[in-house]
């Protein structure tokens, strides 16, 4: 797990990962929108029954909903995943080794802020990452960029 603090409401992130190895019930690979162990956002790509799907998967406080988007080609190759953000709407993309893409989007991610959730202590803020999971999971991160589009505010002294 490696994450960066989101520091804009308007923000685009893109990933690029070498899949060296991922295989076993529980592999998982991709990107996290994260504020603590009670809320968060997947995205990416998991085995399930021999098969590797592209999935979006949220978890807000108790309640988890997992959706896959269909099968993914997971050969030893390069996976882009992006993410754009506008506020509290996240809108996913994710291009497989043989160039299909699958997409989602979260319309209302209130759950990563603090205001309004009594989910225990909130403490992190949120964050952005990539992620890899699983005994026989070996990703290489080859590109992480975040670009943040919220306007700068330039104060001028008009005396």
């Amino acid at each position: 797990l490696l994450l960066r603090r989101q520091t804009a409401s308007r923000f685009k992130i893109r990933l690029c990962m070498e899949m060296e190895s991922f295989s076993g019930e529980s592999a998982e690979a991709g990107m996290t929108c994260y504020y603590d162990e009670n809320t968060w956002i997947k995205f990416g790509v998991r085995v399930k029954d021999g098969e590797s799907l592209c999935f979006l998967e949220e978890n807000r406080g108790r309640d988890r909903r997992r959706t896959d988007l269909g099968k993914a080609e997971i050969r030893q190759g390069e996976l882009r995943i992006s993410c754009s953000c506008e506020g509290l709407k996240r809108s996913f993309s994710l291009a497989d080794a043989a160039g299909k893409t699958f997409s989602a989007e979260v319309g209302c991610a209130a759950y990563l802020c603090d205001e309004g959730y009594s989910y225990g202590k909130r403490f992190t803020g949120p964050m952005t990452g990539v992620y890899a999971l699983g005994e026989k999971t070996y990703v290489l991160v080859t590109s992480f960029r975040t670009k943040n589009l919220n306007p700068v505010h330039v104060l001028l002294n008009k005396s």
